[in-house]
């Protein structure tokens, strides 16, 4: 590479330009040492990085599999010559994304000139050789991302006209294989393969959103065969509970070693153990419902139940779940919590349970509750008064309880300095809005609105003047039930001075879950993908 720096030297330089792909492709041009070292790291994350089909970058994968093409006569004689690569491209990729990967060969099959002679067996043969071409380039390339660490996985459920073809697996799973999210379609077909295959090398799980109706048994047993599992995601169908069996939740208590990471959503539990089953974790550190059913009436066992590692325990959307209940975990977790959704809990006449919840609670930096009576805002604004650490905070109500003049001028003297994003209800005058935010010390930077329902031109302009004041403030949220008394002129004027307004309807639940995420929920526009073609390879090897 160079007489005065050892190879040891500019590998650790290009691993430090793994997300620049603009200088590392101008690397692999200076000489054949750099180009050998800068390659395999250019091309670890293709599907990623395009985030879109891509015809220019199968081509590259379907060339370096060229020679176990050359047996079937049925398929090659519908292919050009391809150049033959000069790296083997497949071993390199760490990130699959199936999804990506089948559109590209079917637009790459699809774009490819087929003859025949004559109509009839077009009529027969066309669409039988291209579906059956498009399933035989897909199992070839499996077989070949040997190195694959993580796989973001779409059935082909997802492709109408690939529906019933059989795809052949590798005998043999990736041995680095790391991560597996299985979106869009529930596939019972790969973690079937995982599980027979022995694959035992997973640390994250995430799976769904399912379709309703689906199996689980497969999942069970790959939760079980796992020597290092971390993180495990399953994600029910939109607006219907996915019934979850209790043969998955003992499956993970016996990852109770590694185990950090539990998250349900659209769920339900009809058994009253699920703690019994989950408080064997002690090395829990995020445990969450979103969404989700639990029995009316849960088992005394909770009273036991301690998670001593945990920072973010999260019941987003969970209604009347019985406030004892929850105070047992967060009393007896409150250590390292960090992050804290409370569901809403079945009322108490003197808010006991509730205000020691909230004394558990002070050194969270997350916090959203439900407030369904005036007693527990009261409550809740007494002791925000020591949440000093707080950079969030959500409240909301299942009877449609909002604040008002005083309760909004009340809150704006609590709220601590540290304070990023504020999620509230109120109905409330422009003048006591505008109160509230000159009072605050804090400076946002989202501020949603999740109800608010007599809001005005005239609270616009109050949020666009404290967004002049404060520059940190570039994300504004309202809810747009009240839309039609909004001028298009104000609305127009926001857009000029913050940079992400928007009016939409709001589900304040999905607000939480990106706080919790460590993400703010932006506009859906926001954020541009790659567009471009990107050179991601070397001699004509381009995307």
């Amino acid at each position: 590479m160079s007489a005065f720096l050892p190879h040891e030297i500019f590998e650790e330089i290009f691993e430090n330009l793994q997300d620049d792909k603009t200088t590392l492709h101008s690397c692999i041009l200076v000489n054949r040492s750099w180009c050998i070292t800068a390659i395999p790291i250019l091309w670890r994350r293709p599907f990623k990085l395009l985030n879109k089909p891509s015809v220019k970058l199968v081509q590259t994968y379907i060339a370096n599999v060229f020679d176990q093409l050359e047996n079937r006569v049925i398929f090659t004689k519908y292919i050009k010559d391809l150049s033959r690569p000069f790296f083997k491209y497949p071993i390199f990729l760490k990130d699959l994304r199936t999804k990506t990967l089948t559109q590209s060969i079917k637009d790459w099959v699809n774009g490819m000139e087929f003859h025949f002679e004559n109509e009839l067996e077009e009529g027969i043969l066309f669409d039988f050789n291209k579906i059956q071409l498009v399933c035989h380039l897909y199992s070839l390339l499996i077989k070949d991302f040997t190195s694959v660490q993580n796989i973001i996985h779409c059935s082909l459920e997802h492709f109408p006209s690939l529906r019933g073809q059989h795809i052949k697996f590798p005998h043999e799973c990736p041995k680095f294989l790391r991560s597996l999210q299985i979106e869009i379609k529930y596939d019972n077909h790969i973690l079937s393969y995982l599980s027979r295959t022995n694959c035992n090398t997973l640390e994250e799980i995430w799976i769904g959103p399912l379709n309703s109706g689906v199996h689980l048994d497969s999942l069970s047993q790959l939760i079980r065969i796992q020597n290092f599992l971390k993180d495990f995601r399953l994600y029910g169908p939109r607006c219907e509970w996915l019934g979850v069996p209790i043969e998955i939740i003992s499956a993970l208590s016996s990852q109770y070693q590694t185990l950090h990471t539990i998250r349900f959503s659209e769920c339900n539990f009809s058994f009253y153990n699920l703690f019994d089953y989950l408080r064997i974790c002690q090395n829990l550190k995020n445990l969450e419902f979103h969404n989700c059913d639990f029995p009316e009436d849960q088992a005394t066992s909770w009273c036991n139940v301690t998670f001593p590692n945990l920072e973010i325990l999260s019941f987003v959307g969970v209604v009347y779940l019985d406030v004892e209940k929850v105070t047992t975990i967060v009393k007896n977790s409150q250590r390292n919590l960090s992050k804290v959704f409370l569901p809403c809990m079945t009322p108490q006449e003197d808010l006991t349970m509730f205000k020691e919840i909230l004394m558990n609670c002070k050194n969270v930096t997350c916090f959203a509750f439900w407030a369904n009576i005036d007693a527990e805002l009261d409550a809740a604004f007494r002791a925000l008064e020591s949440f000093n650490r707080l950079e969030c905070l959500s409240i909301d109500s299942e009877d449609g309880l909002i604040l008002n003049s005083n309760q909004l001028s009340q809150l704006g003297k609590v709220l601590a300095p540290t304070l990023r994003h504020l999620e509230i209800c109120v109905d409330t005058s422009a003048e006591s809005f505008e109160q509230f935010l000159i009072n605050l010390t804090a400076d946002l930077e989202s501020l949603t609105l999740s109800w608010c329902p007599n809001i005005s031109d005239d609270h616009i302009k109050v949020i666009i003047g404290y967004a002049q004041r404060n520059s940190k403030l570039k994300y504004v949220a309202l809810d747009n039930d009240r839309s039609t008394n909004l001028s298009d002129v104000i609305i127009n004027e926001a857009f000029q001075v913050i940079p992400h307004f928007r009016i939409e309807s709001i589900d304040s639940c999905e607000v939480i879950r990106a706080w919790f995420d460590d993400s703010i929920y932006m506009l859906n526009n926001y954020g541009q993908y790659l567009d471009d073609i990107i050179d991601l390879g070397n001699c004509g090897r381009t995307f």
